[in-house]
């Protein structure tokens, strides 16, 4: 019962990923909806492994290795307290749900039927497209499919807010109240943001959460409600063409492809290397297509102009950053005396608008080694694994929607975006820590 109430409280905290800016104080600690869900799912999952005595999964050790690099930008950042909180909600919040995740879907104890004091892990064998346990009848309650359900949801809701934007029947919210940059998106041509600060925003979030929701298909067994669910994941792409953001429908295309060429793949048996090719050559076009073709004199100039500083900063400060939310500070500092970057450009520099400086310049080179690694881990292991089912399949396209949309923004560095990754990472590490030990 105990695992139970902890994975229900798990799906809820994951459901309430989208839903961060309900803040609010407890003992004067500023904090919101999303933290403490994930709190009161730790404490329960705590419970639950010392009562059952169950061996604590803590995965490879490198999404832990991001918080401790993640310290090291706190002690050389210029402002503690904004530090501390970054560390809080885009390092330690998300990766104790990545923990949560890998201890309680990837299988968990029952007593053996032939013995009363031994107990057996059951696989998760709807991972392997069977409905039952190891013994045969008992249904497992123990699956990472079950995730797809509170994603799916959170997404939708997101994409009807988004869609309702566009309608006029939601305009801005009590927090986005007040906001002068919101009055830009709801001009004659209108870019939906949802719930978020931006439309960008919206789509960093909307991409990898439609392909994280797919899964859901494969769980129902009702063909008509598999249609209705599978035919309103429309909606999501719906919102995400409402946003006007070109990295995230570049991001939604590359993945597209690379889903068909692993299907081609898995049919004509095309090799691996293959694969890495047509990926760096999408990377290349989107290059190409941002830096030449597209460019213009607004909102791609203004991104230039940022990472042209962005390098400049970095290049005084190669090893350590700026620290942890320092980037603000130091962009504002390096163009003093560049009037039309500050009239045009700064009100937007918020971040350099590109995941892999911004872990440089956040947490240092040493924090930018960390999440290679641990990227290049997980796509290692997809690649290694022959079998890719569905789940797999979409946690390995949203990582790739991660990084390709954050090659042109910066995808990890918020509350929501740094959950959907170490949710994204643990639904990997689920997979092919469960293959391993099969």
């Amino acid at each position: 019962m105990t695992h139970k109430i902890s994975k229900i409280i798990t799906c809820v905290t994951v459901g309430l990923i989208p839903f961060y800016f309900l803040r609010f104080d407890i003992f004067g600690l500023p904090t919101n909806v999303f933290e403490i869900a994930v709190l009161c799912a730790f404490l329960s999952t705590f419970y639950f492994l010392l009562s059952t005595k169950r061996p604590w999964r803590f995965g490879p050790i490198w999404p832990y290795l991001l918080l401790i690099a993640a310290g090291v930008g706190v002690y050389f950042a210029n402002d503690l307290t904004s530090a501390l909180g970054i560390i809080k909600g885009y390092f330690l919040a998300p990766l104790v749900l990545y923990w949560l995740i890998i201890n309680l879907f990837i299988g968990h104890p029952r007593p053996d039927r032939g013995s009363n004091n031994s107990e057996k892990l059951l696989v998760d064998s709807r991972l392997h497209g069977n409905d039952k346990g190891e013994s045969g009848n008992d249904k497992s309650d123990s699956t990472i499919l079950s995730l797809s359900i509170p994603i799916y949801i959170s997404t939708m809701l997101v994409a009807l807010w988004a869609i309702f934007q566009k309608l006029g029947v939601i305009t801005v919210l009590f927090y986005q109240k007040g906001d002068a940059s919101f009055a830009q998106y709801l001009e004659e041509h209108i870019r939906v943001f949802g719930p978020f600060e931006s439309p960008n925003y919206l789509a960093m979030f909307l991409v990898p959460m439609i392909l994280l929701s797919i899964p859901l298909t494969t769980l129902i067994k009702d063909k008509y409600l598999k249609a209705a669910v599978a035919i309103s994941l429309v909606l999501p792409f719906v919102a995400l063409l409402f946003s006007g953001s070109r990295a995230g429908m570049i991001a939604f295309l590359i993945c597209a492809i690379l889903a068909f060429t692993i299907k081609i793949r898995r049919s004509f048996q095309v090799s691996n290397l293959l694969i890495f090719a047509l990926a760096i050559m999408s990377v290349l076009v989107l290059v190409y297509y941002f830096a030449i073709i597209q460019f213009n004199a607004n909102s791609d100039t203004v991104r230039v102009e940022i990472y042209r500083y962005s390098i400049e900063i970095l290049k005084n400060n190669w090893l350590w950053g700026v620290g942890l939310g320092g980037f603000r500070e130091a962009i504002v500092s390096a163009t003093a005396n560049a009037e039309g970057f500050k009239t045009f450009a700064l009100p937007y520099a918020l971040h350099p608008h590109n995941i892999f400086l911004a872990f440089w310049l956040n947490i240092g080179l040493l924090g930018l080694i960390i999440f290679l690694i641990n990227i290049v881990i997980f796509v290692y292991r997809f690649l290694a694994d022959k079998t890719r089912p569905l789940v797999y399949l979409c946690a390995f396209l949203a990582m790739m929607a991660i990084l390709v949309h954050g090659m042109f923004d910066t995808t990890f560095f918020k509350n929501d975006l740094s959950a959907i990754f170490f949710l994204t990472l643990a639904i990997g590490t689920v997979y092919s820590d469960e293959k391993s030990k099969g």
